[in-house]
């Protein structure tokens, strides 16, 4: 599956794996799957892991939905991590689709800076 996620309840955050082509019925499902799982916390952070991405076939649509799964609630944070021209680009595409609700969503290089910033919270 292109997209999966995991609960870290000690730090308070869901970390969310993307790997292969990503589509809208991907992000669908993991849609479905985080507002079905009682276990996950809209207050905690969010984790989202870019670096095995490798296409993005997604909507117009779909991205905007998007914008409110990556961040859970206004004040959570969400924290990207991508290595290719390609993963920083989409991350930033959907970083900047949070700005104007306010939302702190930020792109990162290393997995350290990111996880680091989020403890910030």
């Amino acid at each position: 599956m292109p997209l999966s996620y995991t609960i870290d309840h000690a730090r308070r955050i869901v970390i969310t794996r993307a790997s292969g082509t990503m589509s809208d019925a991907d992000v669908e499902i993991l849609r479905r799957q985080l507002a079905a799982d009682p276990a996950v916390d809209p207050t905690f952070a969010h984790y989202i892991d870019l670096r095995e991405l490798k296409r993005l076939e997604l909507s117009s649509e779909m991205l905007r939905a998007l914008q409110h799964t990556l961040a859970f609630r206004p004040t959570s944070r969400g924290a990207f991590v991508a290595r290719s021209a390609f993963q920083l680009h989409t991350a930033r595409e959907f970083t900047r689709m949070g700005e104007p609700d306010g939302q702190a969503v930020r792109t990162f290089r290393s997995a350290v800076a990111a996880e680091t910033w989020l403890r910030k919270a």
